[in-house]
């Protein structure tokens, strides 16, 4: 019955046996392209992203920055890449303190004196700035001390009482440790560049209160497995320029883009910046680049003792 479906084959043209045998149609000839004549490609959903200047930050007499990604990742590398940046311009800090359940890394950068495995020291850090603030506003300038202090918080999610949610201390420093050092007029510091930063790394974003997070003056972010904090990190602290569904999808694809060209990159999201009108505006890229020969970041050897 299918016989009047097929039609003979021509006659000098033999029928194949298999279907690989069967005729074909001449292909016309590929046409070639001078590769130098074709202009350079360029998209405009990636723009050209500046590397992280250290000074940018340094000129704050105060900050509150948070260094966020997955387990083994880089963040303890990147912050010591940013504290000897910090330690080798020109307004480096002080005092350097280290608060950590585990009491790794920054070693021999923060002597033994200067580390504590209790949240509780975020409290007396507090009360020697202020302190500090109240002695030079009520003494002469040939008697002003000069403190400007670095806090590193890392790893104290190991019980619920250290967890950084639970920290009363930490919530005054994100919301009004700027207020503790120079700056503010009268209420402030009058010693110039006094006041206490803050680094606080996690391998969660969320580990951190809403209000932290959203007084975060650089929210360093590198990768994290975690689609759901990833997806939050980006919309809290305003990497969505354009909200819309096409948008976001730009934005999420440009930030896997940089974070994943390199091992252990990370975008600094500067939310201190003011004029938020495109990514090239506010976001740095830096990579955690590790110490070739580390060294105590400040104070005597006498400060290393027991």
């Amino acid at each position: 019955m299918y016989q009047n479906f097929f039609k003979p084959f021509p006659a000098g043209i033999q029928q194949p046996t298999s279907h690989d045998d069967a005729p074909q149609e001449p292909a016309e000839p590929i046409p070639q392209v001078d590769a130098q004549a074709v202009p350079t490609t360029t998209n405009a959903t990636q723009p050209d992203i500046p590397p992280f200047d250290i000074d940018e930050l340094s000129d704050l007499n105060s900050f509150f920055c948070t260094i966020v990604c997955g387990r083994r990742q880089g963040k303890t590398t990147l912050c010591e890449h940013l504290v000897d940046q910090h330690q080798k311009s020109k307004k480096p800090f002080t005092h350097i303190f280290l608060v950590s359940g585990t009491g790794a890394g920054f070693y021999p950068g923060v002597p033994k004196r200067f580390r504590s495995s209790d949240m509780s020291k975020l409290d007396e850090i507090e009360a020697g700035q202020k302190a500090v603030k109240e002695w030079n506003q009520s003494h002469p300038r040939k008697e002003w001390i000069k403190q400007k202090t670095l806090v590193i918080v890392d790893d104290c999610a190991t019980s619920s009482a250290q967890c950084l949610r639970n920290s009363a201390a930490l919530e005054r420093a994100a919301l009004n440790g700027r207020h503790w050092g120079h700056g503010g007029g009268e209420q402030g510091d009058p010693m110039k560049g006094n006041g206490v930063s803050y680094y606080v790394l996690s391998q969660s974003y969320t580990a951190c209160t809403r209000r932290q997070r959203l007084n975060t003056d650089v929210c360093f972010c590198g990768f994290s497995p975690a689609h759901s904090e990833q997806e939050l990190l980006l919309s809290e602290n305003g990497f969505f320029t354009n909200t819309g569904r096409g948008g976001k999808q730009v934005g999420r694809e440009f930030f896997r883009s940089v974070v994943n060209a390199v091992p252990y990159r990370f975008l600094a999201i500067m939310n201190f910046k003011q004029g938020k009108t495109a990514l090239d505006k506010y976001v740095r890229t830096v990579d955690a680049v590790p110490r070739k020969r580390p060294r105590q970041w400040f104070g005597t050897a006498s400060d290393d003792d027991e």
